[in-house]
């Protein structure tokens, strides 16, 4: 709902290699909303874990003079 509502400033994730039956899903409620995100930092650790780190890039607003 936060990503949605832009409301969020950073995504965290953690990725381990566990497999689900029916898969994971965690962003498909976002709807057609066009999201950008820049990559800030990634960490792989022993046994496969991997940290990923990312900035939501805010669309730029015109302004009016």
């Amino acid at each position: 709902q936060c990503i949605r509502a832009g409301l969020a400033d950073e995504l965290h994730i953690d990725i381990i290699p566990v497999f689900l039956k029916a898969g994971f899903r965690p962003f498909e409620d976002i709807g057609n909303k066009s999201i950008k995100v820049e990559r800030i930092k990634v960490v792989e650790l022993p046994a496969g874990r991997t940290h990923l780190r990312f900035r939501f890039v805010k669309p730029r607003t015109s302004e009016s003079s």
